[in-house]
């Protein structure tokens, strides 16, 4: 549809720039919301000649301009036609939230696209939202590369939480790595908690962005947040995905103790996360593993069984190993333990 020209000259005019007389607002509002949301342009220049510029800049008693309500209602051709009589700028009564920020949190890219360039990209909701922080909630890669250019990737929301943050918590690794170049990777929340650690602990959902962030990032690895837990201790607690765990390992020291003194794996063996467990096993320390073997068995942690089970035979053929005296005697413990046969 072909967007009719306003008509600039009847603005200047007594007529055109009055806004609409009390007796004539509860008319020309319904007709309004009427015409946006059936994405009417025609609808639009009608209420434009009876009520003039005046009457589509101001707010309705619902307390919304008529742009902020095309963009509510995701109507781009409505928008393109308001945007000449509309301050971008002005803000939703409930949550301040502007004509871009509706549109990128809608993950509409050509109102995005059309909004950006009269609008203050870096302008915030009343919870400290920017449009480019929903476009990464949204897990919107279009409109997130719309506004990339013009945004503060770096701007921190009232939680403390980046664009960043967002996408590793609810977006795409598409997102994720969109955002890098631009954001501080171990920026830290209002609790101390940076974007791995946000993606660590969202378990299954937050793997392909904790493979993201580490393969496309340089994060710290061992930051700890305020309670002094890393990204590995926020990827055990609770459900906890062992795949995640298995990323985050080569690099994380597992030794490292949060403010109550423990330390991820006592995290793992809380949650009763046998699979986390034995996946840490190999660098945890040998008294919590063998306490950790006692609770869940080879069956639980049949990795750290496997690895018994290899040392128990090169003890039995002579092979040296590491220390033999030890490892001898764990091995026949556990070896008793697993055939009762053989005692």
């Amino acid at each position: 549809m072909t967007t009719p020209t306003p008509n600039t000259t009847s603005a200047t005019s007594a007529d055109a720039i009055r806004a609409p007389k009390i007796e004539d607002r509860e008319a020309f509002e319904g007709q309004l919301r009427k015409a946006l949301n059936s994405h009417a342009v025609d609808a639009i220049m009608d209420c434009l000649g009876k009520f003039g510029p005046m009457g589509l800049r101001e707010p309705t008693n619902r307390g919304a301009t008529p742009l902020l309500q095309a963009a509510q209602a995701n109507s781009l051709e409505c928008a393109r036609l308001l945007l000449p009589f509309s301050d971008t700028n002005a803000g939703l009564p409930t949550n301040g939230e502007t004509a871009l920020i509706v549109a990128a949190r809608n993950g509409v890219a050509p109102l995005v696209s059309l909004l950006l360039p009269v609008s203050d990209p870096n302008r915030k909701s009343t919870f400290g939202m920017t449009a480019l922080m929903h476009a990464a909630r949204l897990d919107s890669p279009e409109c997130l590369n719309i506004l990339m250019p013009a945004s503060d990737a770096k701007a921190q929301n009232k939680e403390g939480r980046t664009a960043l943050m967002a996408a590793a918590i609810s977006g795409s690794p598409e997102c994720v790595r969109a955002l890098l170049p631009a954001s501080d990777i171990d920026a830290r929340d209002n609790l101390g908690r940076t974007a791995l650690m946000l993606a660590a602990e969202m378990a299954e959902s937050g793997l392909p962005n904790v493979q993201a962030l580490l393969s496309h990032g340089n994060p710290d690895i061992n930051l700890t947040d305020d309670n002094g837990d890393t990204a590995l201790a926020h990827a055990v607690s609770g459900k906890g995905d062992v795949r995640i765990v298995e990323a985050l390992l080569p690099g994380s020291d597992i030794s490292i103790r949060n403010h109550n003194r423990n330390s991820a794996f006592e995290f793992a063996m809380a949650a009763r996360n046998h699979a986390c467990v034995d996946a840490m096993s190999e660098k945890a320390d040998r008294d919590a593993v063998e306490r950790a073997f006692r609770m869940f068995g080879a069956e639980g942690m049949p990795r750290y069984a496997a690895r018994l089970e290899a040392q128990e035979l090169r003890v039995e053929s002579g092979l040296p190993t590491r220390d033999a005296a030890d490892d001898h005697a764990q091995m026949s413990e556990v070896s008793q333990k697993r055939h009762p046969s053989r005692i």
